[in-house]
This record gives C-alpha cells, sequence and structure tokens, in this order.
C-alpha cells in the first residue's frame, strides 16, 4: 500500500512541475517583454524613465523629468486620474514659453532595424494651449525624429492616441515632450511591431526639437 502512496505522489509531483514548466514555457513564448518599460506608470514617474543615449543633448537632465530653457513644467504620477491601472502620467506646463523652451522625459528603447512600431497612448487635457503643446518623438543616431503623435488642443476625456516610425537604429530614445502651457495626463503607451511590415527607408531624422 505504501508503495502505491508513494508511486501515486511521485507521479503527481512530477505532473505538476510539468504543466508548471510548460506554464512558464508558454509564458515566455506569449508575453515578451514590452519594448517600452512602465508605459502605465505603474511604478511611478522612475526608471526606466531618465534613461538617456544621448546625454550631451540634454544638460539639464538631472532628473527624471527636466526643463530645457526657462520652462517650468513639472510632471508625476497620479493615482486619482488615471485610464487604466493606478496610475497615469500627470504634466504641467505653465509658461509663459520662448522658443526652445520645453520639459521632457525620456527612455531608452531597444527595436529592430528598418521594423515600422505603432505607438499607442490614451492621454487627457486641460486647457491645452494648441496642437504643438504635448508630443511623443524618438531620438537616434544623435538627430531626432518628426513627432510621432501630438495631443491635440483644447480639454478632453481619455482620448487614444497613435502614431508610426520606423528607425534605423538598434537603439532609441522615446521621448515626451512638453513646449506648451495646460495640462496633460498620459497613460498606458505601448509600442508595438506592425506585423510583417519592414521600410524601404527609415523615418528620417531631424534635429534638435
Amino acid at each position: 500500500m505504501d508503495r502505491y502512496l508513494f508511486a501515486f505522489g511521485l507521479a503527481a509531483s512530477i505532473a505538476a512541475a510539468t504543466v508548471a514548466g510548460y506554464a512558464a514555457r508558454v509564458a515566455q513564448t506569449e508575453s515578451p517583454p514590452p519594448i517600452l518599460a512602465s508605459g502605465g506608470f505603474e511604478s511611478g514617474l522612475s526608471s526606466p524613465w531618465g534613461t538617456c543615449l544621448y546625454p550631451e543633448f540634454h544638460p539639464q537632465a538631472k532628473s527624471i523629468w527636466f526643463n530645457h530653457g526657462k520652462c517650468r513644467s513639472w510632471a508625476e504620477a497620479d493615482r486619482e486620474t488615471r485610464f487604466s491601472g493606478k496610475t497615469s502620467l500627470h504634466v504641467v506646463n505653465p509658461g509663459p514659453l520662448a522658443p526652445g523652451d520645453y520639459g521632457m522625459t525620456t527612455q531608452t528603447i531597444k527595436v529592430v532595424p528598418n521594423q515600422r512600431y505603432r505607438v499607442l497612448l490614451w492621454a487627457r487635457a486641460k486647457n491645452l494651449a494648441s496642437d504643438k503643446a504635448v508630443w511623443v518623438h524618438y531620438e537616434a543616431g544623435r538627430a531626432c525624429s518628426l513627432p510621432l503623435v501630438r495631443l491635440d488642443k483644447g480639454t478632453y476625456d481619455w482620448t487614444p492616441f497613435t502614431g508610426t516610425f520606423v528607425c534605423n537604429e538598434p537603439q532609441a530614445d522615446f521621448c515626451i515632450v512638453s513646449a506648451g502651457t495646460g495640462e496633460v495626463w498620459i497613460d498606458d503607451i505601448v509600442i508595438e511591431p506592425e506585423p510583417g511590415v519592414v521600410a524601404a527607408k527609415p523615418s528620417a531624422p531631424r534635429g534638435r526639437p
């Protein structure tokens, strides 16, 4: 009798370990790490936000959210207003602003050169001065792209925004920029490859914002 109990217990243990191992392999196969980490700011405005490939372009980058020129913008993880989860990114830019004044945060991401990617984010705004006040772009090869997504001006509830890009470098800095007065909340930023889409010519990088 004891032998049967032992054999049954051993078989059950082996079966449980096999199922657990299979589940772990399936999870690894189906859920690769996101290209952009902490896109929902669930860990707050913290690392990996603030990582930067080209710190020489941003000598003011002594904090995760930083200002250029005389910009007085600030940002925080907001637990009261969010699209999903527990937090969103809340950015306030009171102005006044001169050309070249802006606040921003960056995160270094890895991409496949010449692969087309789609950016999706959700945003909410209050008295955003213009459709050039807040945008996202990438920086790679010591230059930056045109805005991938621009937020609409005005006041509105949670709205999806999307854009695409192609980078010819294996790494880039994904940047959130505030260059106009108003408040915005940003949540659930996702960067995903468009399956089977490889561009013949990558998006041309531009100068500094």
